[in-house]
């Protein structure tokens, strides 16, 4: 290897060291913030103690992830032109989300839900991207007030994308926290408001843990089953919810948002989350995270992919450690 060739591979491994340190800090972050909220209401040595043992999960995770990913020196090479095509889709997919939710009258849910189907459709291979725009493109307009904001944010999380691109493959909520740090990083950087809420009862959160299950396996088992790709999986789920939940409950719109988030943990491949049963874990961890998180950090797209994607990150260590 030439002195050139290995400089660029150091730059590479330099660039994919910080894109995936954003990522995993994220959930890491909002762990923190949901253990503070969740402190309120429970015993703060229990909720602790839980919060170190899934923080250590995760970095369990993060460690058997850099130690078995074979990265070559030319795995950059073409990602250039990845990028540019990353970035048109991931704002298309924003810039459509938005719009839907902003003039048409949808809830952020069923806006992305629809976008991701038509990704899925007509998008192919870059479907997921597509789909990760419409995580950005639900973000409050309370937050971010013009298309312009979206569009920023959206570049913001295509280069977070461009830098993680070879770690966390088939990660259920990875393309969920791209868009988040996107978002979160326009919004640290402009001094924007987020929205704040209540945490809800218990009885909302047992509602939203027996849903989270359930669209976490609905998803799941849709695409491990051959029927559908994940993307449209995850979106026919959100669709459903978010279409009927606000309808049915009080919290509907909560419960909407904790189906919604772990039909992104249900995009995890078997080699992530290998069964059903560990599947439904996620559910659980998931439907806890949107509960007690989204009362700190509501209206931030990609917020509920994050905290799937710190879900299927823990219950992965978990596994990763019961197999040796």
């Amino acid at each position: 290897m030439s002195v050139r060739q290995k400089s660029h591979f150091l730059s590479q491994w330099i660039g994919l060291t910080v894109g995936t340190g954003a990522l995993v800090l994220a959930p890491i972050g909002l762990l923190v913030l949901g253990a503070r909220e969740a402190a309120t209401q429970s015993d703060f040595s229990y909720i602790l103690a839980g919060l170190i043992v899934m923080i250590g999960s995760i970095l369990i995770s993060v460690n058997y992830e850099f130690s078995s990913r074979t990265i070559s020196p030319d795995w950059s090479l073409g990602l250039e032109k990845s990028l540019y095509t990353g970035i048109i889709s991931i704002v298309i997919g924003a810039v459509m989300t938005y719009g839907l939710s902003r003039h048409a009258g949808f809830s952020v849910i069923v806006a992305a839900s629809v976008v991701g189907i038509l990704g899925g459709i007509v998008a192919g291979k870059y479907s997921s991207l597509v789909y990760c725009g419409a995580f950005v493109g639900m973000t409050s307009p309370s937050i971010f007030g013009s298309y312009l904001h979206v569009v920023g944010a959206a570049i913001l999380a295509s280069f977070v994308w461009y830098l993680s691109r070879p770690m966390f493959r088939g990660m259920g909520g990875k393309l969920g926290t791209v868009a988040f740090v996107g978002v979160i990083i326009l919004v640290l950087s402009g001094g924007y408001s987020v929205e704040q809420h209540h945490t809800a009862g218990l009885e909302t959160l047992y509602l939203a843990i027996i849903y989270s299950v359930l669209g976490a396996l609905g998803t799941y088992l849709l695409h491990t089953s051959g029927k559908t790709d994940n993307v449209i999986a995850s979106a026919t789920v959100g669709l459903v919810g978010g279409a009927m939940l606000p309808f049915i409950h009080a919290s509907g719109e909560l419960l909407a948002a904790s189906v919604f988030a772990a039909s992104f943990a249900g995009m995890s491949t078997p080699e992530r989350i290998p069964s059903s049963s560990w599947m439904a874990s996620v559910g659980i961890l998931s439907a806890v995270g949107v509960v007690y998180t989204t009362a700190t950090k509501d209206g931030c797209g990609g917020l509920l992919g994050a905290i799937a994607f710190g879900s299927s990150l823990i219950i992965y260590g978990i596994v990763q450690l019961l197999r040796k």
